[in-house]
């Protein structure tokens, strides 16, 4: 596998916009791609522009491997650096999808189907839909993780959260003021909990005056998303804050044959083998609340996805379509020998 080759097929990727809810044009030239290494494809229809693509569509695969399709917006061209790719989705996630098309143009699949899905980065409505009806034994997702694999993720409890405070003149010292107070609760929070802000709205740049109103989306770090929501709901009321759900999980964990091949496979490649607990939401956990087992593991660094500064390195991607060609090959000679073990909720 050669790195000019990934670069190019990067680069033709990242041109191309797809947005979630509307990534059928981008499915398209997935599917003619995959359709050229001698693949069979059937599209699995979400909406009028939306859809999965699934490569050897069999009920019940050994494994399954996701990516999905859809980016945050805005579009961001791409542009080459050397041996990196720059550009909207580079590593979140058509760094996977380029390794994973460089890989199926060297396996054969029987007991594995590789599945593009959409709708991710809103909903996780594509994986749902297709592991609803081909119901795969075990899942590999792939995601930015730098090459580190994934048999853990930590659960999230997030919040749009409104403190109303007393506005005032711009010139007057207060801290009765909305933005003040909400301060005052994040920092009570993080006493508690490991709080990250997403977002905060609180006043005008046209009106000279200090706010009234404070809106924040605010992700906890949760095991057990439900007793912290009883936890939080109460500190928020007595502050006086309002509150809604946005999007809640909680943590899981897996171990396995599948994870130990992995792992076996990861070391043979020069690779840190140790398995890791991911960060961040994926469809790895949406798959866990309907008991489906899952790994994650791709090429990127997660930390530049969804930023201006997005890009990822096609030496990561040919070193991510290697191990996952053996890690089907595996999948594909072993078969039903290998399985995942659920544990309890891991200690986030």
């Amino acid at each position: 596998m050669s790195v000019e080759r990934a670069i190019k097929l990067l680069r033709l990727l990242v041109s191309v916009e797809s947005p979630s809810g509307r990534e059928f044009n981008f499915a398209m030239l997935l599917r003619e791609l995959i359709e050229e290494s001698g693949h069979k494809v059937t599209v699995q229809r979400l909406s009028s522009s939306s859809c999965n693509l699934i490569v050897n569509p069999t009920r019940k695969p050994e494994l399954a491997i996701l990516a999905h399709m859809d980016t945050v917006m805005p579009m961001i061209p791409p542009e080459v650096r050397g041996t990196v790719v720059c550009g909207r989705g580079a590593c979140d996630v058509k760094g996977g999808i380029a390794a994973l098309l460089l890989a199926l143009e060297r396996v054969d699949l029987a007991r594995v189907s590789v599945v593009f899905t959409g709708d991710e980065e809103e909903s996780g409505s594509g994986a749902l839909l297709y592991s609803l009806e081909y119901s795969p034994k075990t899942v590999v997702v792939v995601e930015p993780s730098s090459l580190r694999v994934a048999n853990a993720a930590r659960g999230a409890l997030e919040l749009l959260v409104i403190v109303r405070g007393e506005g005032a003149h711009g010139s007057i010292d207060t801290d009765r003021d909305a933005f003040s107070r909400f301060l005052e609760l994040l920092l009570t929070l993080r006493r508690r909990y490991r709080v990250r802000v997403i977002s905060v709205h609180a006043g005008s740049e046209d009106l000279y005056a200090t706010p009234d109103e404070c809106r924040a989306l605010i992700d906890i770090t949760a095991d057990d998303w439900r007793s912290v929501l009883n936890e939080v709901s109460s500190l928020l009321s007595r502050l006086g804050a309002t509150w809604k759900i946005v999007d809640a999980a909680s943590s899981w964990e897996v171990c396995g044959s599948l994870l130990d091949v992995f792992k076996e496979i990861l070391s043979h490649h020069g690779l840190p083998s140790e398995p890791v607990t991911y960060p961040a939401w994926t469809d790895a956990t949406r798959l866990a609340e309907f008991g489906i087992p899952a790994l994650i593991f791709g090429p990127g660094e997660l930390a530049l996805a969804h930023t201006p500064r997005e890009s990822i390195d096609a030496r990561e991607v040919v070193k991510c379509a290697e191990v996952l060609a053996d890690v089907i090959r595996e999948v594909e000679e072993r078969g039903a020998e290998l399985e995942f073990v659920r544990l309890p909720r891991r200690q986030t």
